[in-house]
């Protein structure tokens, strides 16, 4: 190990103070890229003085990271990362997905056992989970997860993200599998958690009564098989129970409807029951428009502030073509009737998003009239509706106050067209936000595009496709001995870069 570090490099001037901050700037860089890990360890291989500070910096270690593929030395890392960690609040991120998975449960390879193994590393630091997100393609592993947390301690534990990556659960004639194991259990065994204010369940069921779900300011559901979802009941109680709820995620099925059994008046009895008084954002993905309308319709929100609408019916294999969303914002522009005193109030809304869909005729356009505050549209891969519905027309003037439109896997044309329309109406001026996609990459754009856009003050973004999360290359070896026969070589590069 290096003990007399070169005195030339300027760094060295700097006190353990400082040293430490600048260490602890390393830990806040995002967790989407395991080469953090790395970055993370280099600190420890610079000298013995750096090595020492961050040894004892537990702060540093306090993000644990575990991607696939599972091995021992991954696990070894782990432990000692909690090790290293000391007394601080844990944050806790594990990514079991496998890209090369062919959807079938039984061939992936991160299993029960793996996960078992995982849960021996992290379970004994419990009382020190800040936050938690797991993400597993297949239901073993986050089965394992939930039926080991049943009795154990999480006093910090203030979010929790479980994520079953398989969307194709929503579909309207899915149901649960692995059935063996399709066992509603408790979250955390039934526990009441003070502090819990985040949970976000995707593809994964838990039993909806659980106490953990209460006193929640965020919630996530999406993906579910119909199966496994709450009653009405069970829906209506679990959201009334959260009064402080400020941001509400609903991605396919939320409470079983079954209109075919249940009582002609059962849903009636239901609307505007839920009333929740600090909603300011609304996630809706929409598989079956009617299904989204009922849903709403339990729901009294008077300061909504965020909307975003997906059409997620892509993950049906049994639909041929986009559905008709216009129910749903013909549904929410009537709220503004005022005939609907319990209802979701559209008046303060600045924010919405449409996204992979097609909103009817007239139905948005018609909402856009209704929506006066609005001041940020997002409109992705919709049809060209959704872009026509911004134009005025002789049925209406739609949000005239509009600051921002952000466009992407659109026709340009019709973009051009839209954004004319309005100028030529004196409508107030926007920032108009062109993102190119992967199916309309090409940049620059064709002459009289861009001059046009360059008229209208469009700016164009462009595509930058995302890096691949599961790449792997960094080294998980800190021994001492490793550390001891590396310093020499990466003092002269260390000291150069950061004099």
């Amino acid at each position: 190990m290096l003990l007399n570090p070169p005195t030339s490099a300027a760094i060295l001037s700097l006190p353990d103070e400082i040293l430490a901050l600048i260490f602890r700037l390393v830990s806040c860089i995002p967790t989407s890229f395991p080469i953090f890990q790395r970055d993370l360890l280099s600190l420890t291989h610079v000298c013995a003085r750096w090595r020492h500070l961050a040894l004892t910096s537990g702060e540093l270690w306090a993000l644990l990271t575990i991607f696939f593929p599972i091995t021992e030395q991954e696990l070894i890392r782990a432990r000692e990362w909690i090790h290293r960690s000391n007394t601080y609040p844990l944050t806790i991120v594990i990514d079991l997905r496998d890209p090369d998975w062919d959807f079938n449960e039984e061939s992936h390879p991160v299993k029960q056992f793996e996960m078992q193994a995982m849960m021996g590393v992290i379970l004994p630091a419990s009382e020190r989970w800040r936050e938690v997100k797991i993400s597993a393609d297949n239901w073993g592993p986050l089965h394992v997860f939930l039926s080991h947390t049943q009795n154990i301690s999480v006093p910090l534990l203030q979010s929790i993200h479980l994520m079953r990556c398989n969307p194709y659960f929503a579909a309207p004639n899915q149901v649960f599998v692995p059935s063996i194991l399709r066992t509603l259990l408790p979250l955390f065994g039934g526990l009441e958690l003070d502090k819990l204010t985040s949970v976000e369940l995707e593809g994964v069921h838990v039993d909806w009564t659980s106490p953990a779900l209460r006193g929640l300011t965020r919630l996530s559901l999406g993906y579910h098989a119909k199966d496994i979802t709450p009653t009405l009941t069970q829906f209506r109680d679990l959201l009334n129970s959260c009064p402080e709820v400020e941001s509400f995620t609903l991605t396919g099925w939320g409470p079983r409807i079954d209109e075919t059994s249940s009582p002609a008046g059962e849903l009636q009895r239901f609307r505007a029951s839920i009333t929740l008084p600090r909603l300011r954002n609304l996630e809706i993905g929409v598989m079956i428009p009617t299904y989204a309308v009922n849903v709403l319709s339990l729901l009294v929100v008077p300061s909504l502030e965020s909307l975003t609408i997906d059409d997620i019916s892509r993950y049906d294999p049994q639909t041929l073509a986009r559905p008709d969303l216009g129910p749903i914002f013909d549904f929410l522009a009537e709220q503004t009737s005022s005939f609907h005193s319990s209802a979701i109030s559209i008046h303060h809304l600045s924010t919405l998003a449409v996204m992979n869909l097609d909103p009817g005729d007239i139905s948005l356009h018609r909402f856009l009239q209704s929506a006066q505050n609005l001041r940020v549209l997002h409109i992705r891969n919709c049809t060209a509706t959704a872009l026509y519905a911004l134009a005025p027309s002789s049925i209406g003037n739609p949000s005239q106050h509009l600051d921002q439109l952000y466009v992407e896997g659109c026709d340009t044309n019709v973009l051009i067209h839209v954004v004319w329309s309005r100028k030529a109406a004196i409508y107030r001026s926007m920032n108009v936000n062109f993102q190119l996609d992967a199916n309309n990459s090409q940049f620059p754009l064709p002459p009289d595009t861009a001059s046009q856009f360059q008229q209208l003050n469009i700016k164009v973004i462009p595509f930058n496709p995302t890096k691949d999360r599961h790449w792997r290359s960094y080294e998980v070896d800190d021994s001492e001995a490793l550390v001891s026969a590396i310093l020499e070589e990466r003092w002269d590069v260390a000291g150069a870069v950061m004099q």
